[in-house]
């Protein structure tokens, strides 16, 4: 390998390093600084209810955001959104009728099913049914929604401001991981 071979990899290592240090400086920091300072004014603006570990629903849920690792590059994975762009699309398929699989849309046409319970016959519903089969599974539910369905605004820009963070930080572990890259590179050309 050549002496310019070098020098380009040195080059684009300051690159990267100055990337990286706009990230933190410019992204990231404001990022948690925003978040936390809307955090605490939906604290104080609340009264006498926080929002903290104590108040959460302890119930299980999947995770909502999931880290990648492919093609030697970590990216991020919002299921939740996901979801809503599936749930969306089955409700307004392509060809503009409403889905046949949707059980919202089909409730008055539930089928009756006879169950044994101990020699007794009990009816139980299609949507009762489903409910007991949905209740077993951990959902996968918003994250702000374990403080209770209606949250004050501050808190919902907090949760958007880490939101970035986390994006941020994927970012920082892709160029970090770019840049080791480089640095065991230039050594052996230094060797």
């Amino acid at each position: 390998m050549t002496a310019s071979e070098g020098d380009e990899a040195v080059e684009r290592l300051l690159e990267l390093l100055d990337q990286y240090e706009k990230l933190v400086n410019d992204k990231l920091s404001p990022n948690f600084e925003a978040g936390m300072l809307d955090f605490a004014r939906a604290n104080y603006c609340h009264g006498s209810k926080r929002y903290n570990v104590d108040n959460l629903d302890k119930r299980p849920y999947v995770a909502c955001k999931e880290v990648i690792f492919a093609k030697d590059k970590l990216s991020l994975r919002d299921r939740l959104l996901e979801e809503k762009q599936r749930k969306k699309t089955e409700k307004h398929p392509g060809n503009g009728e409403s889905s046949s699989e949707d059980p919202d849309i089909q409730l008055s046409n539930r089928k009756k099913n006879s169950i044994e319970n101990n020699g007794k016959k009990t009816e139980v519903s299609e949507k009762d049914k489903r409910e007991t089969k949905e209740t077993s599974v951990p959902l996968l539910r918003d994250p702000i929604l374990q403080f209770g369905v209606i949250v004050p605004r501050s808190l919902s820009t907090a949760q958007d401001s880490f939101e970035k963070s986390l994006e941020n930080i994927v970012e920082m572990v892709n160029l970090r991981r770019e840049m080791s890259e480089l640095i065991s590179r230039i050594e052996s050309l230094s060797s």
